[in-house]
């Protein structure tokens, strides 16, 4: 894996040696049902990526987006936990989203 400035640089892309480009954008939320309460008690997340080869041209598009949710008496010591919930099946969701695509096989 290579971390590229601009996937739109031809020349850093072909010096890479990358041939798959992912671009992603990430997109949270989070909230609380209690006026009360804070940290969040829920988090989203949504990455969506375009791949393209290394000429940039597109190959497919990815989506993947999950909760994460946490109650007061859970996250008291980790202010963090509903973020750190849909971060991780988000990752998972997207992964599987990588794997199945027949695109990127």
């Amino acid at each position: 894996m290579v971390v590229l400035k601009s996937a739109a640089d031809a020349g850093a892309v072909q010096a890479s040696g990358a041939s798959l480009v992912f671009t992603p954008e990430i997109k949270t939320d989070s909230g609380s049902p209690s006026p009360f309460t804070w940290p969040p008690t829920y988090f989203t997340t949504e990455v969506s990526c375009v791949v393209t080869d290394p000429a940039g041209a597109e190959i497919t598009r990815l989506k993947a987006a999950d909760r994460g949710e946490a109650e007061f008496s859970e996250f008291k010591g980790e202010f963090g936990l509903s973020a750190k919930r849909a971060a991780s099946k988000v990752a998972v969701d997207l992964s599987s989203e990588i794997l199945k695509n027949e695109k990127l096989r």
